[in-house]
């Protein structure tokens, strides 16, 4: 592979109207790619939170993980807002929305079943 293109000489004689690849693609095809992005990352909790649900059992869910990952997506959608990017308050929204459900499952169901002796 070739490159010489990174090199500083070479990037000091480019002609400086010449775009890159980024500003060749549409602004509507970024945002339509970030929400894609953004639904398949949300869509990773959603089995998480059926499983939990369906069974009524989060005693192996760890609290630690879903405290950190509801103040992470806090953090990211104060982000999103401030930055006024759609694709970063659409995900985070919903990553957040599975976030409260598992922390709501885990103090609702979060104790182990102790089984009876018979």
């Amino acid at each position: 592979m070739n490159f010489e293109f990174l090199t500083k000489e070479n990037r000091h004689h480019q002609n400086s109207n010449v775009l890159s690849p980024a500003q060749t693609i549409p602004m509507e095809f970024i945002e339509i790619l970030g929400m894609v992005a953004g639904s398949i990352s949300a869509i990773t909790f959603l089995p998480q939170v059926i499983k939990t649900w369906r069974s009524k059992s989060a005693a192996d869910i760890s609290l630690l993980m879903f405290t950190f990952a509801t103040i992470s997506v806090i953090l990211w959608l104060v982000y999103g807002i401030a930055k006024k990017s759609v694709p970063i308050i659409y995900t985070n929204s919903l990553v957040l929305v599975f976030s409260v459900i598992m922390l709501y499952f885990k103090f609702r169901y979060g104790k182990k079943h102790t089984p009876v002796a018979a």
